[in-house]
């Protein structure tokens, strides 16, 4: 009887002691976490309490149930910390708009009588983004800067998208900055060319592809609007700023958007001394190209609705700014500009010395973006008499690489093709010439030794000689007369 009651007992402590506890580990800044614990048995529990574990092994209570006082959420946590369930066998809980300061282990106990407090704990890490701050300024009537700034843990990422009709001519690598709470600054700017009527907006894109990615906003418009020769608002549609490779063709483009009485399309290039004709089109007397540019130009769409030319094999006289003028019969002519915009690039060139140091160059106009896939690189730039800008980026490979290392490389001018190398870095070993050189030395040690030993015999040896010819002579002394010794001395 005593073994059964002794045996009941342990099977009532284990019951008591076996405690169930889930919940999130993780949440995003500003969600929500959802928290519950359970006993198998809930006899001789009198409370159950929700506590907070700092990093410093202190404790703080949240809240707590009991029979005979209900539910209580202590201060400051009125509001954050919500009961959704509550009983002496089960407890719920929900954390409503958790931040940095909500990391923490948080500690569901059961005070039983008369065993003391039994308990679990759940630790919770918080991810995401707190802040962004986005900014727009316009320095020219062609160029628009957009900045975006985030706030967040683990480090934000930052990429940029845009409205149609723009050029990128300038975009900074992020910067990532550690703030003293532990999270992570990242910082980005891009500058666009757009043309004078432009309205549109620039995305920043945040955590693009991973669990609570942003997308934030920023809408710009110009002012200014183009005007026509006779001063109305210009009716036609055309690409602001083309770009080209030297060499390449390029492709400017007109469109009317509302239908008019056309009699002829006139493109027009326009010169320092004024705007020279090129080509013209008319129902009448169709395509003509003007003399010095036949061999240059020809037309691509030809209509008085849609007017496009081709520029064939561009160079750099090419570059400027070009006028397609739809001639109307009621309302004059209707003009609109086109800027032809030239780039070059020659390169990547990508090299690596003695297998610790990596370096690659590429010259174009204007200067190209030179970027390794290391972590670390630094970059220098040198313009040319003839207007491009040489570009290198060299970064050190010690410690990079403890076996072979595909290095690469990546160009680009404009919003041109992006071109790339690669290379394999092999292991970094003792080359044979460092072994040659090594045994070259040896050799010379070991003879130096050699010859020295051998020229310490030779001396002895002659030494010994000489004394045993001096002992001689000097026996010889006592029986010779002292003119023939004399004799012997000389």
């Amino acid at each position: 009887m005593l073994w059964i009651l002794i045996f009941t007992s342990l099977l009532f402590k284990v019951c008591i002691s076996k405690i169930t506890g889930y919940g999130n580990t993780t949440a995003d800044y500003g969600g929500a976490v959802h928290y519950r614990c359970a006993v198998t048995n809930p006899t001789g529990v009198r409370q159950v309490t929700w506590q907070r574990l700092f990093k410093d092994d202190s404790i703080e209570n949240l809240a707590t149930y009991s029979t005979r006082f209900g539910q209580q959420v202590n201060d400051p946590y009125r509001g954050k910390v919500i009961f959704t369930e509550a009983s002496l066998g089960s407890s719920s809980i929900t954390l409503r708009n958790v931040t940095w300061d909500d990391e923490s282990c948080y500690i569901c106990s059961f005070n039983v009588y008369p065993d003391g407090s039994k308990r679990t704990q759940i630790c919770l890490t918080v991810r995401g983004i707190s802040e962004v701050k986005t900014e727009v300024q316009a320095p020219s009537d062609v160029e628009v800067v957009f900045s975006c700034s985030a706030t967040g843990k683990p480090a934000p990422t930052i990429q940029w998208d845009f409205s149609p009709d723009v050029t990128i001519t300038e975009q900074t690598q992020t910067a990532t900055v550690t703030n003293s709470d532990h999270t992570f600054t990242s910082s980005s700017n891009v500058t666009l060319r757009v043309h004078p009527e432009w309205k549109g907006h620039a995305d920043c894109l945040l955590n693009s592809g991973v669990a609570g990615q942003r997308r934030e906003r920023i809408p710009f418009s110009l002012p200014v609007g183009e005007k026509n020769d006779t001063g109305l608002t210009a009716l036609i549609e055309t690409q602001h700023t083309v770009e080209a490779a030297v060499g390449d063709e390029a492709s400017l483009t007109c469109h009317l958007m509302q239908p008019r009485d056309v009699l002829q399309v006139t493109w027009q290039k326009i010169l320092p001394e004024g705007e020279k004709n090129m080509a013209t089109y008319s129902e009448r007397f169709g395509e003509r190209v003007h003399a010095g540019f036949q061999s240059k130009l020809q037309f691509k769409d030809a209509g008085l609705q849609n007017s496009s030319i081709v520029i064939r094999r561009v160079m750099e006289e090419d570059e400027g700014c070009y006028r397609c003028m739809f001639n109307t019969f009621s309302e004059g002519a209707l003009i609109a500009t086109t800027c032809l915009q030239l780039y070059e690039l020659h390169g990547p060139f990508l090299h690596v010395r003695e297998s610790t140091v990596v370096s690659c160059s590429a010259t174009g106009r204007p200067a190209p973006t030179v970027t390794l896939t290391v972590p670390h690189y630094n970059s220098t730039s040198v313009t040319n008499t003839n207007g491009t800008v040489t570009v290198t980026t060299t970064a050190g490979l010690s410690g990079l690489h403890g076996n072979s290392t595909r290095v690469g490389c990546a160009v680009r001018v404009l919003s041109g093709p992006q071109i790339e190398v690669s290379m394999m870095i092999p292991e970094v070993k003792q080359s044979s010439d460092d072994d040659f050189t090594l045994i070259i030395v040896l050799s010379v040690v070991v003879a130096c030794v050699c010859v020295c030993v051998a020229a310490a015999v030779v001396i002895t040896l002659l030494m010994r000689k000489h004394r045993n010819r001096r002992s001689h002579r000097d026996s010889e002394e006592n029986k010779t007369p002292q003119k023939a010794i004399k004799d012997t001395d000389e």
